[in-house]
């Protein structure tokens, strides 16, 4: 994640020789860390690589889906029914899901 992060994107082969194991291993972690982490893949000669979504910083804790979308609810309950929270805390609110909330591939 460090050196997607340092470089914004890398090859396979540019991965698998850096930490010394073949492309497929670069693969198979590439696939698996996708599901946690904001990468991706793009095929071709020109420009094809492992790519880390624009945005993604990598000292910031993020939400899981899971807390990112119950807060997307608390928020929208705190919209609806304004008299919960006050005005700070719904900015708050706000702020904190827009701050910790991981970046969406082309968003």
């Amino acid at each position: 994640m460090r050196i997607l992060y340092a470089k914004g994107h890398c090859t396979t082969s540019e991965l698998a020789e850096n930490f010394g194991v073949s492309e497929r291993t670069v693969r198979r972690d590439i696939g698996l860390l996708s599901l946690s982490k904001p990468i991706y893949t793009k095929s071709g000669k020109n420009g094809g690589g492992i790519y880390i979504v624009e945005g993604y910083r990598i000292d910031r804790n993020y939400f899981s889906t899971e807390e990112e979308n119950l807060l997307k609810k608390v928020a929208e309950i705190a919209k609806r029914y304004g008299c919960l929270l006050t005005e700070e805390e719904k900015d708050f609110l706000d702020k904190t899901l827009s701050y910790h909330s991981k970046p969406k591939k082309g968003a």
